[in-house]
C-alpha cells in the first residue's frame, strides 16, 4: 500500500484546479479576473515544483545508490572477480 503525502495530495489538488481553470476558460464559462488567473498559475507553478523537486531527489537517491556499488566493487571479493557495470 502506497503511502500518501500530504503534499501530494496538495500538488494533485493543484493540478486540478488548473485543468478545471483551462477547461472553464475554454468554455467560455470563466471570463477570469487578474484574480482567478493568478491562482490558476500559482497552482501550476506548485505542481509543477513539488514533482520537478521529487525528480531531483531520485536522481541524487541513484548516485548514493551506485557509491554503494561501487564501494562493493571494491571490498567484497566476489565482484573484486567480475565486477559490476557501474562506472
Amino acid at each position: 500500500m502506497v503511502k500518501k503525502n500530504i503534499w501530494d495530495t496538495l500538488a494533485w489538488i493543484a493540478f486540478g484546479i488548473v485543468i478545471l481553470y483551462l477547461l472553464l476558460k475554454i468554455l467560455g464559462v470563466i471570463k477570469s479576473p487578474v484574480t482567478l488567473d493568478i491562482i490558476a498559475l500559482a497552482s501550476g507553478a506548485y505542481y509543477v515544483g513539488r514533482y520537478a523537486k521529487k525528480i531531483d531527489y531520485t536522481f541524487s537517491d541513484i548516485e548514493d545508490i551506485k557509491d554503494d556499488v561501487r564501494e562493493l566493487n571494491r571490498k567484497c571479493p566476489i565482484f573484486k572477480e567480475k565486477g559490476t557495470k557501474t562506472k
